[in-house]
């Protein structure tokens, strides 16, 4: 082979071969790699807004968050269109996602309703009280409040600029990782119910859509990339090493098929472990329930329950009688694993004037007042009290659910207020008596009311069958069941602190261990009264103490309450509370006429014979008391780091160790490389150096092209002078150690270390001709930094066969 001509004075004079341009030549309908991939960006974001509709009950605000990401990027692929990407040319789309947040969220401080001033603080800091009041006092999945949509519309923006400018302007995309598995996190650590595999596969799907898109670019800019190892290995082997963005991609295609593969086949549970242990494992259930019949409904109320220092969270006034408990919450849903809220129960909007709220089938001579109620520190739906009427005060877009009487739409803030007419009917114990069975259960429009799962253990049902036997009708058989729970007798006891049984079923251990609070003794009837025929559903919302003189009386979290409701023809939702009376605290325990006082026998009758021998009742603990629990449980509570907020510091903080790992590994192993380069002093390191310096850069040229090529492609663009005499010298070396004959070879312009210099030169160079961004990014983030990382693949997945 003809040696190439160079001396040390002048450069070699290659073949001519034209300078690739930055990007190709488009026309004005067709994308350019820029415009392309800040669509990807847009398409991957939205997706990982997904995962966080676990944290809510309704899904309206998703849409709102995926127009603001739109609104956010869109102008900037337009605009990359024509120019290279750059970070600022997400300012247009800035500006607009800032009009249209204010005109929905901030328009009252607001110039036209659209631009923010300074005023509009005000409604921020408001902003972030409700949040931090809803994080406090709900359980999640709940309604979303407005608060919590403008913070998570805001987070997701930023995550959008995030996305862009790694994914776009720094072509990083696989560092987009980080702030998606932070996503991922928060979305599964917070609700108390599992998150859809599905959400999880979007998010994954869009991440690899990033990838794919980053190889394509480079492939379609510039062809396969020079890896800074190519030298004599590649050349031997007859192939390329893929790019980053390829290998990257393989690896997220097998972790992403692996994970799906892990969650089809390992035992699944109706519970959330891993929201469990951010609530220090307090999820509301008297046992593991693994395999079994849980009781962890939709919302629990240990938490509030447990406060130390009770939260007022409303101030009612009401004209008449002392009322019963206020409704926030049906759940009529038995899945056999949980309570929860049926998904298909219809709503309509709540009008500002009288409805027809009450049932056909409700007796006449109600009890009628007003119900006058100040919001102070809760959110979530407006609870109402039993019966209403009219409900006046609420915000619009507020609706009313039909089939369990209860409100729904925006969330409450504190100051706000409204009024509830009730018109109460007051049934006794006779008038229940003549309360017909349903003529067809099976087309009744409570037929779904008696839905119970066939896999409950049978010492359940007969139980229940013992309970109820000989009695007849409806009323009798829910009087009968709350009894059993009621009576002292019986031995059930008031304790947040349940004990655990080898069940498999957390209803036959509470039925067994007799122990546990108003969420069990709830859960527990509402499934006897379904297996006794009685239509039933579980209520959450709150009790209260009596009214004073003047009908006045507060609600705060040490009120947070459940019982049940059943359903008698001709009367409609009657509602019963089968916590003992005995573990109350009885200034809070609104008496039922139809229920009559428990009774204090000895012993418990025949037909209510306990299911085993219950282990030894702890001490009774008031419904209503909030004194925590002693033992390792409330030392644990006291740790700084035992509270969600603590749990979820560490999760973040934790994925910010992996994030920041992403970036030093690179930075270490490229620091590493260049040192290795330089103390060989030999031309192909030096050059293999030269090429990762390049690509660092952003100067990338495919493994085809010879040292002499690259020679007048750099000479024709950022390098010249000086720096163009060290790359001739630098690339004639190389082509000496690669293709003259063996001893042929000259040694002394290695010998003297002039090579190292000649590389500093053109190194100097090629840095001098790119702007602080760029070279911020390559000391930050060099693309040759994951060179050679290949997780669990076989080296030859890194090769690109011809």
């Amino acid at each position: 082979m003809t040696r190439p001509a160079a001396t040390r004075t002048g450069p070699a004079q290659p073949a001519a071969a034209p300078r690739p341009p930055r990007r190709p030549v488009f026309s004005a309908t067709t994308l350019t790699p820029d415009a392309r991939a800040t669509l990807i960006v847009i398409v991957a974001t939205c997706c990982a807004v997904v995962p966080l509709g676990a944290l809510f009950t309704d899904t309206g605000w998703v849409y709102f968050a995926w127009l603001s990401i739109v609104l956010l990027l869109a102008p900037a692929a337009a605009l990359r269109m024509r120019w290279e990407a750059h970070i600022a040319q997400v300012l247009p789309g800035l500006g607009l996602v800032t009009l249209l947040v204010t005109a929905r969220f901030l328009p009252d401080h607001a110039l036209g309703g659209l631009i923010p001033t300074r005023a509009s603080g005000t409604t921020i800091s408001d902003y972030g009280a409700d949040l931090s009041t809803y994080i406090r006092d709900t359980v999640s999945p709940d309604r979303s409040i407005p608060a919590a949509i403008f913070v998570l519309t805001i987070v997701m923006v930023a995550v959008a600029v995030f996305s862009d400018a790694i994914a776009v302007v720094f072509r990083a995309g696989a560092l987009l990782a980080g702030p998606y598995l932070l996503i991922l996190t928060l979305s599964a650590s917070v609700p108390r119910t599992p998150v859809p595999w599905w959400s999880f596969a979007l998010v994954a799907a869009g991440y690899l859509l990033v990838l794919s898109e980053g190889s394509r670019e480079q492939h379609l800019r510039w062809g396969p990339m020079m890896s800074g190892h190519h030298g004599t290995d590649a050349l031997r082997d007859g192939g390329t090493v893929s790019t980053v963005g390829a290998t990257g991609l393989r690896i997220g295609g097998v972790a992403f098929v692996v994970a799906l593969v892990l969650a089809a086949v390992l035992p699944s549970s109706a519970h959330n472990p891993l929201a469990n242990a951010v609530h220090n494992g307090d999820s509301g259930s008297s046992g593991s329930g693994a395999g079994g019949t849980t009781l962890d409904p939709f919302v629990s109320l240990k938490g509030d329950l447990k406060r130390t220092t009770p939260i007022p969270l409303l101030s009612v006034q009401v004209s008449g009688p002392n009322p019963y408990y206020l409704r926030q919450l049906v759940l009529d849903n038995f899945t056999g694993t949980r309570w929860q809220q049926s998904l298909n129960s219809p709503t309509v909007g709540l009008r500002q004037d009288d409805l027809p709220l009450i049932p056909d089938d409700q007796p006449a001579n109600p009890v009628q007042y007003d119900a006058k109620i100040t919001v102070k520190n809760l959110a979530g739906n407006a609870p109402t009290l039993q019966s209403p009427t009219a409900i006046h005060g609420l915000p619009r877009g507020t609706t009313w659910n039909e089939r369990t009487a209860v409100v729904g739409g925006p969330g409450l803030r504190s100051g706000e207020r409204y009024t509830v007419t009730v018109s109460a009917p007051q049934p006794n114990s006779a008038d229940l008596a003549g309360a017909p069975d349903l003529v067809n259960p099976t087309i009744s429009d409570v037929a779904g009311d008696l839905n119970t799962p066939s896999n409950l253990p049978p010492e359940i049902a007969q139980l229940t069958a013992r309970i109820v036997a000989g009695l007849t009708g409806p009323y009798a058989k829910a009087r009968a069941l709350s009894e059993y729970f009621t009576t002292p007798a019986n031995g059930f006891t008031y304790t947040l602190s349940t004990k655990l049984g080898d069940s498999g079923s957390d209803l036959l251990d509470f039925l067994t261990n007799k122990q546990g609070f108003c969420q069990q003794y709830a859960a527990a009837m509402a499934v006897m009264l379904r297996l006794a025929g009685v239509p039933s559903r579980v209520v959450v919302g709150y009790t209260h103490a009596q009214a004073d003189s003047g009908g006045n009386f507060q609600v705060t979290t040490s009120d947070a309450h459940a019982w049940v409701e059943a359903y008698f023809s001709g009367f409609g939702w009657t509602a019963f509370d089968p916590t003992p009376l005995s573990g109350a605290d009885a200034a809070r325990a609104q008496s039922l006429p139809y229920v009559p006082a428990p009774t204090t026998n000895n012993q418990p009758a025949p037909s209510t014979a306990p299911l085993a021998t219950p282990a030894p009742a702890t001490t009774t603990k008031p419904r209503n008391q909030t004194a925590p629990d002693t033992g390792s449980s409330s030392v644990s509570q006291q740790r700084w780091f035992a509270g969600t907020g603590g749990v979820v510091l560490l999760i973040v903080l934790g994925i910010a160790a992996v994030v920041l790992a992403i970036v030093l590994i690179p930075v270490g192993r490229r620091a590493a490389a260049r040192r290795r380069r330089i103390a060989a002093a030999t031309a192909d390191p030096l050059w293999d150096e030269l090429t990762a310096t390049a690509r660092d850069l952003g100067y990338v040229w495919s493994p085809s092209t010879s040292p002499r090529q690259v020679t007048a492609l750099l000479g024709a663009g950022p390098v010249s002078g000086e720096a163009l005499t060290s790359l001739a010298t630098l690339s004639a070396a190389v082509e000496d150690a690669r293709y003259a004959r063996p001893g042929a070879v000259s040694t002394q312009t290695e010998a003297d270390g002039r090579l190292v210099d000649d590389l500093k030169t053109v190194e100097s160079a090629l840095r001098d001709n790119r702007g602080r961004v760029a070279r911020l990014q390559a000391r930050f983030m060099p693309a040759d930094g994951w060179n050679g990382v290949r997780l669990l693949l076989p080296k030859r997945w890194g090769r690109n066969r011809t």
